[in-house]
């Protein structure tokens, strides 16, 4: 492979930076969904609700998300998932196979991921109203897909 330019290499890190602003607004459109905080969803509770909108950011950040490399175009590893995650990569890997596991069978679990893709193809970045991730339990809108309500999409 031949090295890149400086432009190339200016672009490359644009690139990179977007795919983690992308990443961030996946796990805070997840917390939304789930009625939880950003923190939450990075702090280490093992109560089941967090831990399965944890489970679900790190399936959708692994099979979502492209990490962009000079000629190709990788998925979002593990340890990129585990860094940003706040997590060791073999819970990545375990947890992403958790949820391709459950979506054989749970078709509720099915809707929820479905619906969480459709507010993040949104052009508007704000199903959470710009609170970026500080929703609580408390505050639940009526539109949030929780308890089998899928009524926001």
């Amino acid at each position: 492979m031949y090295p890149l330019t400086t432009d190339q290499e200016q672009a490359l890190a644009r690139l990179r930076r977007r795919q983690m602003t992308e990443a961030r607004r996946i796990i805070r459109v997840v917390a939304w969904a789930y009625g939880i905080t950003v923190e939450q969803i990075h702090g280490a509770s093992r109560a089941q609700e967090i831990a399965e909108a944890r489970q679900v950011c790190m399936y959708l950040l692994r099979t979502d998300l492209r990490w962009p490399e000079p000629g190709r175009d990788i998925p979002f590893q593990c340890v990129r998932v585990a860094t940003l995650m706040k997590r060791d990569h073999s819970t990545v890997r375990h947890d992403t196979d958790v949820i391709v596991h459950r979506l054989e069978t749970d078709t509720v679990l099915t809707r929820m991921i479905d619906d969480i893709r459709a507010v993040l193809r949104r052009e508007d970045d704000h199903p959470i109203g710009g609170h970026h991730g500080t929703a609580t339990n408390n505050s639940r809108r009526p539109d949030r897909p929780v308890a089998g309500q899928y009524a926001f999409v």
